[in-house]
């Protein structure tokens, strides 16, 4: 009988070995949860600066919003003896063209060297005092600013000189303010397309 009664019954030995699946769960959860983390700190740093970017953005001014002089003729009532003036002012500039003014060609936002590419057009035109930078802020299409009113006739044959790879350039007065533009006598800022 006894051997029925030691079949019967289970052997219960107790073990020392202590399992380990706890300690793995618990080390598992924690590596999740710090990849959840991280992933959550990278959108949210993703989402912030995509949001100050599109802002920042939206706020540099476009060369195209550059208020005009305030001796610009806005309208076509004028009577014909100014236009007649303004004329011979234009025709008197571009006779005398001065090679020596000092241009500066700042890159407001193209490819990298756009500036180099400008500075050599003007060199091979004839241009001897040419200077080259980056703007402060980002612009859109290729303008040539001019300082004063006295330089129009020297920014109009400038943007002529660039006429060969920039057909839609732009001769505008600088803003007053605007340290982009009143840099340099002539100032050409090479923006984004």
């Amino acid at each position: 009988m006894e051997e029925s009664i030691s079949d019967g019954q289970e052997s219960q030995i107790p073990s020392n070995k202590s399992s380990n699946e706890p300690f793995f769960g618990v080390l598992v959860m924690m590596v999740v949860v710090i990849l959840l983390v991280l992933l959550a700190s990278y959108g949210g740093w993703f989402l912030y600066h995509s949001v100050k970017n599109s802002r920042s953005n939206a706020s540099l001014p476009s060369i195209e919003n550059i208020p005009l002089a305030a001796n610009t003729v806005m309208s076509e009532e004028k009577s014909e003896i100014p236009k007649l003036e303004e004329k011979n002012i234009a025709t008197t500039q571009e006779k005398s063209i001065n090679k020596k003014i000092a241009i500066k060609v700042l890159n407001g936002g193209a490819a990298k060297g756009s500036a180099g590419v400008v500075a050599d057009l003007l060199k091979e035109a004839g241009y001897t005092t040419i200077s080259t930078g980056n703007s402060v802020g980002d612009y859109v299409g290729v303008s040539v600013a001019f300082l004063s009113p006295a330089s129009e006739g020297d920014a109009d044959a400038v943007r002529e000189a660039l006429s060969k790879k920039y057909l839609s350039s732009t001769v505008k007065p600088a803003t007053q303010g605007n340290a982009d533009m009143t840099a340099s006598p002539i100032t050409i800022i090479v923006g984004k397309e």
